[in-house]
């Protein structure tokens, strides 16, 4: 089936902001490299199994994401693990409030020759104060942004599956977590 070839898959099952609490431990952070190289074998797909694959960016933002295999530390908030596999990404909230930005931005991809590109993830927001997460694509390398779905809020308890179908053009997809009003 060509359609399903030509899917972006960005983890179809770890993506989720989370809040954390003053009692939550230190998480280890990772850092991230990519190559300048488009990606142009299709489908596309990145899991966070062996690290996060793709960058934490080191202007715009004020903290990172992070890679976790379990429960988060914190009690009533983000899920007890992956949605599929072992590994997920998400930020954490304690000492990075209010409206502080996490930003996971992909490698540089080359759809020109896909018809109907589409990106799909799963994602998990949970926790009284949750802040909001972007979904954003770039056809320039990343130096302009548009932003193409917002996900803001308790969203409850499980991971939800979503789709964006992009433009033959877009050359980078980046998430953007920002934090709610407390943790």
């Amino acid at each position: 089936d060509d359609e399903s070839k030509e899917r972006v898959n960005v983890p179809k099952k770890k993506i989720f902001v989370d809040e954390m609490d003053d009692e939550d431990e230190t998480s280890s952070q990772f850092a991230m490299s990519f190559s300048m190289d488009p990606v142009r074998i299709f489908p596309y797909s990145n899991g966070f199994e062996s690290r996060l694959g793709w960058t934490n960016d080191r202007v715009g933002d004020d903290f990172d994401w992070n890679r976790r295999y379990d429960s988060t530390p914190s009690s009533g908030t983000g899920p007890f693990g992956a949605s599929e596999g072992y590994y997920y990404a998400y930020i954490e909230a304690t000492g990075n409030t209010p409206s502080k930005r996490a930003i996971l931005t992909s490698p540089i991809f080359d759809m020109s020759g896909l018809s109907s590109p589409e990106i799909t993830f799963d994602y998990h927001m949970y926790g009284s104060d949750i802040g909001t997460l972007y979904v954003e694509s770039s056809t320039d390398g990343g130096a302009s942004w548009s932003r193409i779905s917002t996900f803001s809020g308790n969203q409850g308890y499980a991971w939800y599956p979503h789709s964006i179908f992009l433009t033959r053009n877009v050359d980078r997809v980046r998430f953007v977590g920002t934090t709610g009003p407390g943790y």
